[in-house]
């Protein structure tokens, strides 16, 4: 897709963006001020939605114009799970040391899950020396 295209469709989908912020911003309006009150005055779930997505609209919005980024954050969320459940279990890592291999060891399987390749024969190459990830052999160090 040439740049001005792209350009022209960024303006485009950015300016209905900011149109849904608007009409939820007029079906959401900011407190209204009380005297004699302290602290800020309490906003509705609805308000306070509209407010995320009015400040974070460059985070909300990059899955549009990079398809690199994922639409949703599920693949993180499962990366993360193994470990909270091995906490759910054993209640804690016993070292700091200890949490750091299993992060490791997980990084690597997820890793390897991703690119779609057999873990436990990535593990025997690169327990031979061989990583999967720069296709090269580290035996000569």
């Amino acid at each position: 897709m040439p740049f001005d295209e792209r350009i022209r469709r960024r303006k485009q989908i950015e300016s209905r963006y900011k149109l849904i912020c608007n009409i939820g911003e007029r079906y959401e309006p900011p407190p209204k001020k009380t005297p004699n009150k302290k602290g800020r005055d309490k906003r509705t779930k609805g308000r306070n939605l509209v407010e995320r997505l009015i400040r974070e609209q460059d985070a909300i919005l990059a899955f549009a114009f990079n398809k690199q980024v994922p639409f949703t954050n599920n693949l993180a969320e499962r990366d993360i799970r193994p470990a909270k459940v091995k906490l759910k279990i054993s209640n804690c890592f016993r070292t700091f040391a200890g949490a750091e291999i299993y992060a490791r060891i997980e990084g690597f399987v997820s890793t390897s899950r991703k690119n779609n390749r057999n873990v436990f024969s990535e593990l025997c190459s690169t327990f031979e020396g061989y990583n999967f990830i720069t296709n090269s052999c580290y035996a000569d160090f």
